[in-house]
């Protein structure tokens, strides 16, 4: 096979493409010296696809997978953040909470803020698929060695809060 140029002033210049082809193809009955005898076998060849779009398969589903909750959980932070920062502005204006003292007000509310965020927290972790078994017992663990290192000092805040909320 030959290829002549389209310029008509070079139409003597032929390129053989025989000489030039690297594709070995099992068709033609032409080989290039610069291809290997044997290119590939059609069974290896055709499994190593399978096997390639079986991964892909599989990676496209986890994609999806984590990707949803990821998206579940940024708006479960979103929503829950709004809705944390709705019930600390309605929160301090409740009847009980006007004949507070001002200190107990300040620690009610900061408690209520933490739990809040602790409890947003927890259920985004629990909603990107981490076991809430082990959550909790982390969440129990700290509690107990906050409670043990700090025995004394908050045996003295629960009784300066009671004295603040009764007034004796």
């Amino acid at each position: 096979i030959e290829k002549t140029t389209p310029h008509p002033e070079l139409k003597n210049i032929s390129v053989d493409i025989v000489s030039h082809c690297n594709l070995n193809c099992q068709c033609c009955d032409h080989f290039s010296p610069l291809a290997e005898k044997s290119f590939a076998n059609i069974d290896i060849f055709e499994r190593k696809i399978i096997k390639m779009e079986n991964f892909l398969n599989w990676l496209i589903g986890v994609a999806q997978d984590v990707g949803l909750k990821l998206l579940a959980a940024i708006l479960t932070w979103i929503i829950g953040s709004l809705i944390i920062k709705g019930i600390l502005k309605i929160f301090p204006n409740g009847k009980k909470f006007a004949k507070m003292d001002p200190t107990v007000k300040s620690f009610l509310n900061s408690f209520v803020n933490i739990g809040l965020w602790v409890i947003l927290i927890v259920c985004i972790v629990a909603i990107l698929g981490v076991p809430m078994a082990s959550v909790i017992a982390a969440i129990a663990s700290c509690g107990v060695a906050i409670g043990l290192a700090m025995q004394g000092s908050l045996s003295n805040l629960a009784g300066g809060i009671m004295l603040l909320l009764f007034r004796p």
